[in-house]
């Protein structure tokens, strides 16, 4: 910031009233396109000593000279700053609001002295202004000028495209590579193709040799998951996160396409680890980018829809296998691997309609895209303090976070990002731990070999259980930001065991049939509340709690924790159903028990507060312990603050009640 004048003016007239001005600049590259930000405040002791006027606007940059010229003139002679209507003379208002295309929110008063000023000061500005809405309240709001670009949206419409064009299609992608695999293993011309990982038709050794070749044949999509994610250390901050997501995205089709068109089993495999390094590339990055570019009270729920849109992935996986089940050809298994490319290439298209996350912006010295992003997320009503402030807090978030190097998260220092990467890596890990793929991947073998159903029915059940996940993932959008992350998280581990716990009891008695009842509504019950508590929660939680120097490497590494959970889930579960049977259950039971006291007492909740306010709550902290008390005080403080905050006819008017009492000492004393 440039400070261009700062002095104090008295009136040498019988009113005997001094006033304090200040101008600041912020100045934008760019030449006549750009803009220079004026930020003038006035204190009116003599007609009103507590009346204070905070006006910021925003004007071409060719005028810049102009205003500071009048401004001194002004300044020297002590006079007609803050009174005079005719200080810079030009059209009436009315002229001057229509010819700038703005919207008058309230009228500026002739009679009151700092709107008068401000409208003098605004009557110079040249038509290229792009005024989107003037306020004066107690204190007047300008908004600054919104560029016509991210499909012309701004502020919440903005948030909306960017979760439907690119949040919803990833993560519906990724809900449905999960499971499509699954579904296709028994299909008779699938068995054809891949005669290598037939295990229906076969027996003994062979059928051995067949499995082992299957199981690891599907867990290269898993390899490539861990890979994908890793990768993102080095790619997320040197490239940007729409540029990473776009790679990945297109790495995923290269994948998908590869995968529907195999004829051979070399070609399959290759095709399944291009597949996983391609989503664990975006399932890294989408996350950390869509909560840079959301507001604080926005971001909880727009994350973890990221839940919500897993399970239907899902769920439509499950239901397309079954629907292409009976159909006769190649066409039922190629089909099914080839619909995802839809969702890749949504992705693709829309990512750089979309704005860049301004927080990799700043960490890469773009300060005048980071602040036209910021100002587009605002909206049309967003004010320029406001925005002043989130580029202040950005900066000094990355100030102190300092280079970001990768090695920096295995260590503790003043950042405690040790500690960070500790709770991301953990809380995406308790995410597959808790005994999920064990209810959605086994669904069909459960209702068959457990229950006693025929393979129709365990089919249709198995794919009704994962009806319950979108479920999950909508009462999550509606609670994530009133209940906050951890009781989220801790009553849902909680339910979870008592539900294995069940699980186990029940399937244990099979000539039961009221027990098997009671085990159905288990299985119907668990994907639900997983959702709710765990899905799109850790996704959300790992990228909140990394500061924004480090923030692609701690969700690289804790997205990576997912992927090699699933794998090694993936290569136990079978032998636990084999070996210990119902038993299998119990394990996860005490998993979900060790759960709560791990989240209670060391995962700090972070609903409401800015990424640059969460980074606080590690910073203040001198141990493992300290962050979750820390962050309820801190957060009790917010919500104080936000008290402060209220709405006059659609115009967020903010009383800091701290800085104009300070200003008002600055003035007595001036």
């Amino acid at each position: 910031m440039i400070r261009i004048l700062t002095g104090t003016l008295s009136d040498r007239g019988s009113e005997a009233a001094e006033r304090r001005g200040v101008l600041d600049a912020l100045p934008r590259s760019g030449g006549a396109s750009g803009y220079v930000l004026l930020k003038l405040y006035a204190f009116r002791q003599a007609a009103n000593p507590q009346q204070g006027y905070d006006v910021e606007f925003c004007h071409d940059r060719r005028w810049a000279q102009l205003v500071f010229g009048r401004l001194r003139q002004l300044s020297s002679v002590g006079k007609g700053l803050f009174d005079s209507t005719s200080a810079f003379g030009p059209p009436d208002d009315n002229a001057f609001l229509q010819k700038n295309d703005a919207t008058p929110r309230h009228c500026l008063k002739r009679d009151d002295g700092g709107g008068a000023a401000l409208l003098d000061l605004l009557r110079i500005l040249d038509s290229s202004t792009a005024i989107t809405s003037i306020a004066i309240t107690s204190i007047p709001i300008i908004s600054i000028p919104i560029m016509k670009k991210y499909l012309g949206l701004t502020g919440s419409s903005l948030d909306l495209a960017a979760l439907i064009l690119v949040v919803a299609p990833a993560f519906l992608c990724y809900g449905y590579n999960q499971a499509v695999a699954g579904g296709l293993l028994t299909l008779d011309s699938f068995l054809e193709a891949f005669p290598q990982m037939d295990t229906l038709n076969t027996t003994g050794a062979q059928r051995t040799k067949n499995s082992n070749i299957q199981g690891t044949v599907i867990a290269l999509y898993l390899v490539g998951g861990i890979f994908g994610s890793l990768s993102c250390i080095f790619m997320g901050d040197r490239l940007g996160r729409r540029k990473v997501i776009f790679i990945a995205s297109g790495v995923s089709v290269i994948g998908a396409v590869l995968m529907a068109s195999s004829y051979q089993l070399a070609q399959f495999a290759v095709a399944r680890l291009v597949l996983g390094f391609g989503t664990g590339g975006y399932v890294a990055t989408v996350p950390v980018w869509h909560a840079e570019i959301s507001k604080p009270s926005k971001r909880g729920s727009g994350v973890v829809t990221t839940g919500f849109f897993i399970g239907t992935g899902i769920t439509m996986s499950l239901w397309v296998d079954f629907g292409f089940y009976y159909l006769r050809g190649t066409g039922a298994w190629r089909a099914p691997l080839a619909l995802q490319i839809a969702f890749s290439l949504v992705v693709m298209a829309s990512i750089f309609l979309l704005p860049e996350s301004p927080r990799w912006l700043m960490k890469k010295g773009q300060v005048d895209e980071a602040r036209e992003v910021l100002s587009a997320l605002e909206g049309v009503t967003g004010d320029v303090h406001t925005l002043s402030e989130d580029m202040n807090q950005i900066q000094r978030s990355l100030t102190l976070c300092g280079q970001g190097y990768f090695g920096d998260v295995f260590r503790m220092g003043e950042q405690r990002l040790l500690n960070r990467t500790v709770l991301a890596v953990l809380g995406q890990t308790f995410q597959q731990m808790c005994g999920i793929n064990a209810i959605t991947f086994y669904a069909t073998t459960i209702f068959q070999q457990y229950l006693g159903l025929d393979g129709t029915t365990s089919r249709i059940l198995a794919a009704s259980i994962a009806l319950t996940q979108p479920v999950g993932g909508v009462v999550a959008y509606y609670t994530i930001d009133r209940l906050g992350r951890r009781k989220l998280m801790v009553s849902s581990a909680a339910i979870m065991a008592a539900l294995m716990a069940i699980l186990a009891g029940a399937t244990s008695a099979r000539d039961n049939k009221a027990a098997l009842y009671v085990a159905v509504v288990a299985l119907f019950l668990f994907p639900f509340i997983f959702t709710v508590g765990f899905a799109g929660l850790t996704f959300l939680y790992a990228t909140e709690i990394a500061p924004t120097q480090h923030r692609a490497a701690i969700n690289a590494l804790s997205t990576a924790a997912v992927w090699t959970s699933n794998f090694l889930l993936a290569q136990v579960t079978p032998v636990g159903f084999d070996t210990i049977k119902y038993r299998y259950y119990i394990v996860f039971a005490c998993i979900n028990v060790a759960i709560v006291p791990i989240v209670y007492f060391f995962f700090p909740e972070t609903k409401g507060l800015s990424l640059e306010q969460i980074d606080q709550i590690f910073t203040k902290s001198n141990n493992f312990f300290d962050p979750t008390p820390i962050a309820r005080s801190l957060i009790k403080r917010e919500a104080a603050r936000r008290r402060n905050c209220y709405t006059v006819e659609g115009v967020a008017q903010i009383e800091d009640v701290g800085r104009h009492t300070d200003l008002r000492k600055e003035t007595s004393e001036g």
